[in-house]
């Protein structure tokens, strides 16, 4: 009505189903993320347990890259890359709200 166009905050993929009020949520800068990533690669090496880090490091970069969630992310199995797909591969999420698609419908429209 003004002429201006605002962006939505409210994530509009991952908002609650049903009648629940979807909360605002800021995400994060780019900038933000790639120092996050940036300082905790560096502080890789000096960990204690360093397959456990590591583990935890490719999980959240997977996360943050490919859009997966931490449910799916946990439930991931070498067998679940393509590697056959791409340079580096795919991976076949198959556990999670990415596998189930829009679910059933019942025919109406809103």
């Amino acid at each position: 009505m003004t002429g201006r166009v605002v962006e939505c905050p409210i994530d509009e993929t991952n908002r609650p189903r049903g009648h629940q009020a979807a909360k605002l949520r800021i995400l994060p800068t780019a900038d933000q993320v790639t120092r996050l990533f940036d300082r905790w690669r560096q502080e890789l090496s000096t960990r204690r347990k360093f397959s456990t880090a590591a583990r935890d490091y490719t999980a959240a970069d997977l996360m943050s890259e490919v859009g997966l969630r931490v449910n799916e992310a946990c439930r991931l199995d070498l067998s679940d890359i393509k590697w056959e797909l791409g340079h580096f591969g795919k991976p076949h999420v198959r556990h999670g709200k990415g596998s189930r698609g829009s679910g059933p419908t019942n025919g109406w429209s809103r």
